[in-house]
């Protein structure tokens, strides 16, 4: 009796498939489109039975769920994952209809660093991003086309925060702003950041805008799987669509073989020498030609050039990386001795590099010893404030025009921490991007660009960044009573002396634009000024001359000047605003209102 080759490739695997436990399992998080999970158990339904090992898929994101925390709970299950994918919006993090949050890649490298999930990131062999920009940028606007002050990372909040609805995001404007920071770091880039949080795992991703729903996503992994089948095999016969009706038996052996040869190609069995040689680099190849098919008449593939794939980093062998991962998890080990400390810290020093890839780190430890140790802080600020090649760094990253301003204030926040003293001309860079950034007109509506606004505000004011003139610049060319608004709430936490915020807050009340709103608030920044003396006495008057005045705003003054009795009693003036009050037309009409004041 004879036998083709393939029966007896198909006796061999039927025997081996009775005879093995052996299981290669894909996980799947999708935070957006559903479909691309149950594309791929369909796909991989019709490899199941020609398979020499038992493929499965399972989806970890379940609808309504806080990514992270569902991440977490997968790390912690015990699962092994061989191969993952990551799908959603992605803006630096992952979200989408499907998940109550974001998928943070912070999260992630933290959870790597545990050595208790150490060997469940090694253990994954293949990593599918399945979202725009996954793997960074090197553009995505032309900066040509910035306007004056504004960063990639800016303009591309906008262009996202006008879709957020239509993306099912729920991001505001101030993550989206860090997180396109994130995306277009070329010191920190998420490629090597992917890499190092799975060092054993050939990763896939996209460098501008990835299929969407509407391009049918779903497709993209099996027309992956495909077209490394293609690329393995001379024989054009074995290239079918993965997707529609079944498939012959050589062609679901050759594509479980190709999905086998990538997810199991870490694995230490005997067995292993049935996976290809070089499966990464046709791995990567294929994934290319699948975005990029199109070009040359391949079929299977999408029209969209901008995808990108990387070796693993155990197989590419790249040592800084490596030295990057391992010191980066070190920095965040809180029981280090002095001595080891300092070997890490001067390590990363040693090179800018290494000092891109930990910079979030030093911060994050710098900011730790500021708030608990006073002198582990000045040691450490000591430390790093002999360094050049830091020094360099941080100003390089000010100036750049890839970040968004959040994330410029942080490298600002950083640099006057170690040095103390800022450079004018940084200084100003700083100051003029952050008011010509609250001077833009948003709507009452919009709640994102206002929390934007009111969060850079306070970043600006609590970094002690902005100057009086700065202030006084935002209302002199306020367009919106909201910008007055801001200023007059900001000014609380302003280290400017109590004469400059009574100098703002008069401006503010003398300009036209501001409303009854405005006037509250300015009315609650006096309130809350440490000194109270005739001039802020002359303030509240300014403030009752104003025909926006009204019934609320003048219990707020009631309030202040109730409480600020004992300070302001002694000025004559005092005692004639009290009058003035008790006479107006506003008081005598509602003084059922005032009654709980007890005035």
């Amino acid at each position: 009796m004879k036998f083709s080759t393939l029966s007896i490739v198909l006796i061999f695997v039927t025997l081996y498939s009775f005879n093995s436990k052996a299981e290669t399992h894909i996980c799947y998080f999708s935070l957006n489109n559903e479909k691309e999970y149950q594309s791929m158990r369909k796909f991989i339904g019709k490899l199941t039975p020609y398979s020499s090992e038992k493929i499965t898929v399972s989806e970890y994101q379940f609808e309504g769920s806080n990514p992270n925390d569902s991440f977490e709970k997968l790390v912690n299950s015990g699962v092994r994952c061989d191969g993952l994918v990551i799908s959603g919006h992605h803006t630096g993090s992952f979200g989408g209809k499907r998940g109550n949050g974001q998928l943070e890649l912070d999260f992630l490298e933290s959870l790597s660093c545990n050595s208790k999930y150490r060997k469940w990131f090694e253990n994954i062999s293949a990593l599918w991003l399945q979202g725009c920009r996954t793997l960074g940028s090197s553009e995505i606007v032309d900066p040509a086309s910035l306007r004056d002050g504004e960063s990639i990372a800016d303009s591309n909040m906008e262009r996202v925060t006008n879709a957020l609805e239509e993306d099912n995001l729920d991001q505001n404007s101030v993550a989206l702003n860090l997180e396109f920071s994130a995306t277009m770091d070329q010191d920190n880039p998420l490629s090597s950041r992917y890499l190092r949080i799975f060092p054993n795992s050939t990763v896939f991703g996209w460098s501008k805008s990835a299929p969407g729903a509407k391009s049918k996503s779903e497709n993209s992994i099996p027309y992956h799987i495909a077209h490394i089948t293609r690329l393995t095999n001379d024989n054009n016969k074995y290239f079918m669509d993965p997707i529609k009706g079944d498939l012959t038996v050589e062609v679901a052996v050759k594509y479980s073989n190709s999905l086998l040869d990538l997810l199991n190609r870490n694995k230490s069995s005997a067995k292993k020498c049935l996976y290809s040689v070089g499966i990464e680099q046709t791995a990567i190849d294929a994934w290319l030609d699948h975005g990029q098919g199109r070009e040359v008449n391949l079929p299977f593939s999408f029209n969209n050039p901008d995808l990108m794939g990387f070796p693993s980093l155990a197989e590419a062998g790249n040592p800084l990386l490596e030295k990057a991962r391992t010191l980066n998890c070190l920095l965040k080990d809180n029981t280090l001795n002095d001595t080891d400390f300092t070997l890490i810290i001067d390590s990363i020093l040693s090179d800018e590099r290494l000092i891109g890839y930990n910079f979030s780190s030093l911060w994050a430890k710098l900011q730790q010893y500021q708030q608990s140790s006073h002198l582990k802080f000045k040691k450490f600020a000591t430390k790093l404030k002999e360094s050049t090649l830091l020094n360099q760094f941080v100003f390089k990253k000010i100036m750049s025009n890839r970040l968004g301003i959040l994330r410029k204030i942080d490298y600002y926040a950083f640099y006057k921490a170690i040095y103390g003293d800022i450079s004018s001309f940084i200084d100003e860079k700083i100051r003029d991007a952050g008011r010509k950034m609250l001077l833009k007109l948003v709507k009452f509506s919009d709640h994102n660009r206002l929390d934007f606004q009111r969060t850079l505000m306070m970043s600006l004011t609590k970094n002690d960044i902005f100057i009086k003139d700065d202030y006084q610049d935002i209302v002199k060319n306020s367009i919106s009573p909201l910008q007055n608004t801001l200023v007059a709430f900001a000014l609380n936490d302003s280290k400017i002396s109590t004469d400059d915020k009574l100098s703002v807050l008069n401006n503010i009340i003398k300009n036209p634009i501001s409303n009854a709103l405005t006037l509250e608030h300015v009315t609650k920044s006096i309130n809350k000024l440490e000194i109270q003396n005739e001039n802020t006495i002359q303030t509240y008057n300014l403030i009752l001359d104003s025909s926006k005045t009204h019934t609320g705003t003048y219990y707020v003054i009631i309030s202040s000047l109730l409480k600020n009795k004992n300070k302001l009693y002694k000025y004559s003036s005092y005692q004639d605003l009290l009058k003035r009050i008790k006479n107006s037309k506003i008081y005598q009409e509602n003084e059922y209102f005032f009654k709980d004041l007890n005035f």
